[in-house]
């Protein structure tokens, strides 16, 4: 396990966050290992149980301190939670990202529940671990028939996608058509004719099993939630007055201080409790910026000008998702009309039915309706990557905001220094994006419980903030990084004039890289 991995898996554990584990490069052990597929099974296994000891080991130091805090003699291993990956629990996918295929044991499931005609729960425990198929009865069964047997794991997962790489170096058209035909993929011929053998492992490795859907399905199945995260890491991630938290008849969420030193305690108290709802509908808005990611301005103002280019302004609608069943993104662009007539969004485009119109005005995302980017809005180069804890984020109608800093007291709004810590920002001097890997769509409106992209807030934002309509909350506790500055390194500029430049630059690259310190 590389140092990296232990370090995440730390973290997510100290956040007390569900994780699910994904082997990538799964093609690098046949192609450049040269593994055979029973050796890349049991390469896979030892490493799931290496990241299963050391997460366990972290149950067990938590199990100890917590003795040792309460003076005890025994350690009190019951009830301890743990953070265990099993292939069989579906938190395990294993996937080339290169070659877009991917699949857990529940994909794998359901595509072999009826070749096999076994039930998908018995399938579903006997896909990984030393069971071989007993033919006869058709239920799994401990014992090989032989010495030639395969585990299953092997025999139906490993051996065809090992086959299926084979098949395609060896230039071999016939036995390729053989098994597209036997496991039912539907491959276009132009895409496996004069291709070369990688982009036909994509085309028919990706038609069997596409990593963007199987992957999406195995996290909406087993991550919470907003609405069931946010009730949790709201109090985690945001601090309390220690003495209004040490009084039973005191207000216990953030803001409380300012409640008892005469500050509007009800309006915190308001917006603590839609955090913790993941509120869309409350008028207190609430968004954490976990960091600035540098985009260029080109690539911001090239956002703006692809909505003056649009034909028609596409609705953005939100699918709902059947669990277990990912066929489509879950925000998907409908089709822009053909006439070419942007026209005044409210009217639409003239094929659209009453039924889109409905479906557009249920949308909980938005297209902006604007195809030109405000006067006033500050483009800058930086994205504040940001989620929406309560309330909806919406540039029409405008609403009045605070960016809150590190640094900021709540509880003693009339300090001085506090003015350095703020800055107001109306939503309509900003501009929202939708992130879509590495492509954002401008938006309208962002409900609470979505990730957001906020051009404009250069000046105002270096790494983190809590942007809120209301001043009397405290801010949200900034991220923390398992990784510190471990190099220390003195610049000077050639040129003395090239000084403002050099320090323009190295606020640059703080804004960019958290783990950057400039002293």
């Amino acid at each position: 396990i590389c140092t990296q991995t232990r370090t995440v898996l730390a973290q997510a554990w100290r956040e007390r966050l569900p994780c699910c584990l994904v082997f990538n490069k799964i093609d690098k052990l046949k192609t450049e290992l040269k593994k055979s597929p029973r050796e890349a099974y049991d390469h896979i296994n030892r490493l799931i149980e290496q990241v299963n000891a050391l997460t366990s080991s972290f149950s067990s130091a938590d199990a100890m301190e917590r003795a040792a805090k309460n003076e005890l003699e025994t350690v009190d291993y019951d009830g301890v939670e743990l953070m265990h990956f099993s292939p069989a629990k579906g938190n395990v996918a294993f996937c080339s990202a290169v070659d877009t295929w991917g699949f857990t044991m529940q994909d794998m499931a359901d595509y072999y529940t009826p070749k096999l005609g076994m039930k998908r729960k018995v399938l579903l425990k006997a896909l990984w671990g030393p069971y071989y198929l007993n033919r006869k009865k058709m239920l799994p069964s401990v014992n090989p028939k032989n010495n030639l047997s395969e585990i299953m794991a092997v025999e139906f997962i490993f051996n065809p996608i090992w086959e299926i790489y084979d098949q395609i170096e060896l230039k071999s058209k016939d036995t390729l058509d053989h098994f597209i035909q036997e496991f039912h993929i539907k491959v276009p011929s132009r895409e496996l004719v004069g291709r070369e053998w990688r982009d036909k492992a994509r085309a028919v490795l990706g038609r069997w099993m596409p990593v963007a859907r199987n992957i999406l399905g195995m996290a909406v199945d087993l991550l919470p939630d907003p609405i069931t995260s946010q009730a949790t890491k709201v109090d985690r991630i945001w601090t309390t007055d220690s003495e209004a938290s040490s009084s039973r008849d005191a207000p216990t969420g953030p803001g409380a201080g300012a409640a008892r030193e005469g500050g509007s305690g009800g309006a915190s108290g308001d917006v603590y409790g839609s955090a913790k709802a993941c509120d869309s509908k409350s008028s207190h808005v609430l968004v954490y910026v976990a960091k600035m990611i540098d985009v260029g301005n080109k690539m911001i103002m090239e956002a703006y000008q692809a909505q003056t280019q649009a034909k028609g302004a596409a609705q953005f609608q939100r699918t709902k998702y059947v669990k277990g069943k990912v066929h489509r993104p879950q925000v998907m662009p409908s089709a822009p009309s053909a006439d070419g007539n942007d026209g005044d969004s409210k009217k639409g485009t003239p094929a659209e039915s009453t039924e889109q119109a409905q479906e557009n005005q249920e949308a909980d995302v938005k297209e902006s309706p604007s195809t030109a980017a405000p006067k006033r809005v500050s483009t800058g180069r930086f994205l504040a990557f940001g989620r929406v804890f309560s309330g909806t984020l919406t540039t029409s109608p405008p609403k009045d905001l605070v960016v809150l800093k590190p640094g900021y007291d709540a509880t003693n709004q009339t300090h001085r220094r506090n003015h350095r810590y703020m800055h107001k920002v109306r939503t309509d001097e900003v501009g929202l994006f939708l992130l879509m890997g590495k492509h954002f769509q401008r938006v309208e409106q962002v409900p609470a419980g979505c990730i957001v992209g906020i051009a404009g807030l250069d000046e105002m934002v270096v790494n983190t903030a809590t942007i809120s309509t209301d001043t009397t909350i405290m801010p949200l506790m900034p991220m923390t990084h398992s990784s510190t500055p471990i190099v220390k390194v003195a610049l000077t500029p050639t040129r003395f004039k090239d000084m403002p430049s050099l320090l323009s630059g190295l606020e640059l690259l703080k804004q960019a890289d958290p783990n950057v310190q400039i002293g």
